[in-house]
């Protein structure tokens, strides 16, 4: 699923620079629905990016993109590497965060 919105929301809102790299604009924001196969369900998602973000993660500091998703159950925070791999999910309000290994 990560696969998907990834390639979704980056061919949504942004854009491939005359490099070759991918960037997404500041508050740029994405509207799609989902599916959940498993629970027969769809939903609405909003995607915003919300640029890069210096943070530490094992002992390291790095630079990531931030990407925050919202839902009716709820608001998950991204950050993904400049390949646009996941690196860091967090719940908001749940102290829940997952980190890549």
């Amino acid at each position: 699923r990560r696969v998907l919105f990834r390639s979704k929301f980056l061919g949504m809102a942004c854009k491939k620079d005359s490099n070759g790299l991918v960037s997404c604009p500041p508050k740029q924001r994405a509207k799609f629905g989902t599916i959940n196969p498993r629970q027969r369900s769809s939903a609405n998602l909003s995607a915003e990016s919300l640029g890069k973000e210096k943070m530490t993660m094992k002992g390291v500091q790095v630079e990531l993109n931030k990407v925050e998703l919202k839902n009716d159950s709820g608001t998950w925070d991204i950050w993904l590497d400049d390949q646009w791999k996941v690196q860091r999910i967090s719940v908001v309000g749940e102290n829940t965060i997952v980190d890549r290994d």
